[in-house]
């Protein structure tokens, strides 16, 4: 049975590989990139179903591949949609827990919907509620694409929100606030490419899926 399984691995491995110098490969159609995609996302959701491993640097550079190409193909959605596939994989693999369940959402507390604010000086305009120091929050439920945020913010050049442990969601909307991930379950719903953050974001969870820098 353990070599059966091996032997599937190694030919998910071998088609991710394959795929990927297939999107890298120039000049590329549009449609052989969106079907390429799609054999890789295809093959990362088999994989994850099936708890199959997929080594590291393979899921690394498949997942490089494809923010490569969405640099020269932005409108492709079955790009994002296979590099959401790879990070859920990878994180139901860091953290053994299946990526599409709805327990794990319903079972952790959601994280404060509007950060605590101080209420101080915002630089001679007046009084008004200013953000001091990044706002901490552990083993919470998170989604980035509500963060409510006031319209004066100061923490220039620093984190706003910390989060440890979370329970993290993002589906390619704006992220106000600069937002960093300390081993958080992440999980993308992509389906077109997100804002300037958001690709800031899919890039840290390649390089380093246990401390992410978001916004």
């Amino acid at each position: 049975m353990e070599t059966q399984v091996n032997t599937i691995s190694e030919n998910v491995n071998r088609l991710l590989d394959r795929r990927s110098k297939n999107i890298l490969s120039a000049p590329i159609s549009p449609s052989t990139i969106e079907a390429s995609a799609g054999e890789i996302k295809d093959a990362a959701s088999w994989a994850r179903q099936r708890k199959l491993p997929i080594p590291d640097k393979q899921l690394a550079a498949t997942a490089a591949s494809l923010l490569d190409a969405s640099q020269s193909h932005p409108s492709a959605p079955e790009v994002w949609s296979a590099v959401s596939e790879l990070v859920n994989y990878k994180t139901q693999m860091d953290t053994g827990v299946d990526a599409e369940t709805k327990i794990v959402k319903q079972d952790v507390r959601p994280c404060a919907a509007k950060p605590p604010l101080v209420y101080g000086d915002s630089g001679g305009k007046g009084k008004d509620y200013v953000q001091k120091t990044p706002f901490e929050y552990s083993d919470c439920y998170l989604n980035l694409d509500k963060l409510e945020l006031p319209p004066i913010v100061t923490n220039p050049g620093g984190f706003g929100i910390v989060c440890k442990r979370c329970f993290v969601e993002y589906s390619g909307g704006p992220i106000p606030m600069r937002t960093q991930l300390l081993d958080c379950f992440i999980v993308l719903h992509l389906s077109s490419m997100p804002p300037e953050a958001g690709l800031r974001l899919a890039h840290a969870i390649v390089e380093n899926p246990k401390s992410v820098v978001a916004g």
